[in-house]
């Protein structure tokens, strides 16, 4: 009887031990994946509020050419980088709240969307030279003119979505604007729109 007894506690002892176990590898996990989101919300709100010393001022500065092509000096430098950090965390962005990431996909596609329309203006002025026909040249140029109202209209968009996203950002890692950013966690240890100028 006191055999079955100490069986029993032992039993009783192990079972509690694997729950402890699984409960503080599950805890773990939990700290693991927030901060894993943190990390990614933090590379992407250091990039955006590096873009918005850019992709602003150049919004604006295309707008004031409105309707025409641009010549190979206008044509702007990389919009969005290969490189950039939304690559990285495309597919873990939607791990974050549901609205933010939609924000994030959002600004980021309209952003690669204008970069993909500066390369094919880049590539067109490329393209027209000395050797070219007229009639191709007028066909290229009036190209020129569509895409790059497209670009301009890209690049308004991801200027107009930015700041508010940049807040949503700051309020979802609790970043004070007007103090200095907190350092990115580890597990151990407001701009104005894009002015109207019509």
């Amino acid at each position: 009887m006191a055999g079955d007894r100490s069986a029993g506690y032992q039993i009783g002892l192990l079972f509690l031990g694997a729950l402890l176990t699984l409960a503080s590898s599950y805890i773990f996990w939990c700290a693991q994946m927030d901060a894993d989101k943190q990390h990614i919300a933090y590379a992407l709100y250091n990039e955006i509020d590096t873009l918005e010393e850019t992709v602003v001022p150049l919004a604006y500065e295309m707008n004031n050419r409105s309707g025409q092509g641009m010549e190979g000096d206008q044509i702007p430098q990389v919009i969005y980088s290969a490189n950039g950090a939304y690559y990285d965390y495309r597919k873990e962005v939607s791990s974050l709240d549901k609205n933010l990431a939609h924000n994030i996909s959002q600004f980021y596609n309209t952003l690669i969307a204008a970069e993909n329309d500066r390369q094919v203006i880049m590539d067109i002025y490329i393209r027209v030279n000395n050797n070219t026909p007229e009639n191709k040249r007028e066909e290229l140029d009036e190209a020129s003119v569509e895409i790059s109202q497209r670009l301009e209209d890209s690049l308004t968009s991801s200027a107009e979505l930015l700041p508010s996203l940049k807040g949503e950002l700051e309020d979802y890692l609790e970043i004070d604007a007007d103090r200095e950013r907190k350092p990115c966690p580890t597990l151990f240890a407001g701009s104005p729109i894009l002015p109207d100028i019509n």
